[in-house]
Order: structure tokens, then C-alpha cells, then sequence
């Protein structure tokens, strides 16, 4: 009977060692990575919902929306179209005889929603 060396058994050992560490390492990287997409994901909603509040409470203080659209950067600061990472948008849905109902949209340039919610901005002001 024909024995093969040990070292060949030991080659093939550290080989599937390596096979299998190599597997793990590329599913936790995978898993940062979805985790990292995924604060970057609540980052922008979290902004987003502090912009529509700021929006919305600036137009219930002076009635109807001043800006129909407003343009934000990649850091949630207000820019110019041109630089424009994200878009808050005001949309009339209905005119009635003491408000007015808006759609309030925030999304990104590339059209993906991130929160969208109606808006009624009665006539009076806030004292």
C-alpha cells in the first residue's frame, strides 16, 4: 500500500482553513457594507424630515410656501440646482375656502422618494 506523505495532508488542511476563512471574511464585509448602506440610508431620512419640518413650519408662519422647490447638497445644506443632491418640493393638491393642501416630497435628484406627506396650511398666521 502506496502512503502519502504527511505534508500533503497538512498542505490540503491549511488550504481549507484558508478556503473557509476567506468565505467568512466576505460575508462580514458584506454585512459592514449593508450596515454602512443602511446608516447612510437613515442619515438621509433623519435630514429629510428635519428639512419638511422646517419647511412646513416655515410656510404655516407666512401661508403659502415661499420656494415650491428647495435644493440641498450631499451635506443637507440649501445650494443651487446645479449642486443639488436632494429636492424638497411643494405640490397644491386642493384649494379649499380657509386652507390650502400641499404635498410636501423630499427626494433624491435621481427621482428615488425618501418621505412624502400632505401639508394643510390654513389662512391665518402664527401670532
Amino acid at each position: 500500500m502506496i502512503e502519502r506523505p504527511r505534508a500533503a495532508h497538512f498542505l490540503l488542511e491549511l488550504l481549507i482553513a484558508i478556503a473557509v476563512f476567506a468565505v467568512c471574511a466576505a460575508i462580514c464585509i458584506w454585512i459592514f457594507f449593508e450596515a454602512f448602506s443602511t446608516a447612510a440610508d437613515a442619515r438621509d431620512l433623519n435630514h429629510a424630515l428635519i428639512a419638511s419640518r422646517n419647511a412646513a413650519e416655515m410656510s404655516k408662519a407666512y401661508g403659502s410656501p415661499q420656494d415650491k422647490m428647495i435644493f440641498y447638497d450631499n451635506d443637507w445644506h440649501s445650494c443651487d440646482e446645479s449642486e443639488a443632491a436632494f429636492v424638497l418640493s411643494f405640490t397644491q393638491l386642493d384649494d379649499f375656502a380657509e386652507s390650502i393642501l400641499y404635498e410636501l416630497k423630499v427626494c433624491k435628484i435621481n427621482g428615488e422618494e425618501i418621505i412624502a406627506f400632505p401639508l394643510n396650511i390654513r389662512g391665518e398666521k402664527y401670532e
